[in-house]
């Protein structure tokens, strides 16, 4: 089928809400069951993340990065793998494009991988830049009509960039993804990602 519609995803950590794989499917419900049911006896990295998930009483965020039909699939996931990989902990083993969706690849492959993988870590904050990130909201006040606006925003729709996820307010999108209202709030202030993800408000001329 030429047109056959596809999506690329992400199973995200829903602990840290971190993208920990992108991948992409024909078949959205059936490829998240296969990720479950692969991970009971696999013993890839992603298997072995997913296992701990469980073991935790918790499971994958199936997060959707984009639609399309026919071919051009296999460029979308590189692209989206690639940029997902200069933020998040990947536990793909290859840059994408190079199977079928839902395609199982290799044991050597996977060795390969494991091999490139072994000792990659983020470098945890040390306790004085800790400190100081603690310094500069400790005491933090702002005026009644910051308060007001900071109010008023949050009520406000919310759209997510990456997923195209539409949240009728900050709180509520915040309560989906497990962190405070400021994170978000912050992140379309700003301009940065918040859990991961780019923000802007919907409707509005401006941002807070």
């Amino acid at each position: 089928m030429p047109d056959r519609p596809w999506e690329i995803y992400t199973l995200t950590d829903p602990r840290t809400l971190r993208a920990r794989y992108v991948g992409v499917t024909h078949c959205p419900k059936n490829r998240y069951r296969e990720h479950l049911h692969q991970a009971t006896k696999g013993r890839t990295h992603l298997h072995n993340w997913i296992r701990s998930l469980v073991r935790l009483g918790c499971k994958p965020i199936y997060l959707v990065l984009e639609y399309g039909k026919g071919p051009g699939w296999q460029d979308r996931e590189r692209f989206w793998i690639v940029t997902h990989r200069k933020f998040c902990n990947l536990t793909n083993l290859t840059d994408g494009g190079d199977g079928a969706p839902g395609h199982v690849v290799s044991a050597e492959q996977r060795r390969i991988a494991s091999i490139v993988q072994t000792g990659k870590k983020h470098k945890p904050l040390s306790p004085e830049v800790r400190c100081k990130m603690a310094a500069l909201h400790r005491g933090t006040r702002h005026s009644r009509e910051r308060c007001a606006r900071i109010s008023e925003a949050l009520k406000k729709p919310v759209l997510c960039i990456e997923t195209g996820a539409t949240f009728p307010s900050i709180t509520e999108a915040a309560r989906v993804f497990g962190v405070t209202d400021s994170t978000i709030r912050q992140a379309i202030h700003k301009g940065y990602r918040g859990c991961g993800h780019y923000w802007r408000l919907v409707d509005t001329e401006g941002v807070i």
